[in-house]
């Protein structure tokens, strides 16, 4: 996993359009500094400096592109804060609050209304505990 390559996923998929200004949404911009994990830009119309985790749950992430990557990867998988901590030596408190901002963004994602007129089928689902005694 490259630096470039994990920095070109999250702007794919944090701006699904196309990376604009989040207070205007002109996608006229240029390069204002080249930070060591991001590139901050200048918008040509209101002025105002933005990166590409400006307003998204993201915001104010000091991370490489590459530990943040792994971290949205640990934690869709399940895996516990303080192993995701631990391996990526990441402050505990700062992993536990990206997980809560990533949890309540996929709670605002949900569909609000029960969809109707539509046809579900549900499958059974076989878990084997092991032999009976």
């Amino acid at each position: 996993m490259s630096e470039e390559a994990c920095r070109s996923y999250l702007i794919r998929v944090l701006h699904p359009q196309c990376l604009n200004c989040p207070y205007c949404r002109s996608s006229r911009r240029r390069l204002a500094r080249r930070n060591k994990h991001y590139d901050s830009y200048r918008c040509n119309d209101c002025g105002r400096y933005y990166s590409a985790y400006t307003r998204t749950m993201l915001a104010k992430t000091r991370q490489s592109a590459t530990k943040l990557v792994l971290l949205l990867r640990g934690i869709a998988k399940g895996e516990s804060t303080n192993k995701l901590a631990a391996e990526l030596e990441l402050n505990y408190g700062w992993v536990l609050e990206l997980r809560h901002r990533v949890q309540h963004h996929c709670l605002l994602s949900l569909p609000g209304q029960v969809m109707q007129g539509h046809t579900f089928e549900v499958d059974e689902l076989y878990q084997n505990a092991g032999e009976k005694r």
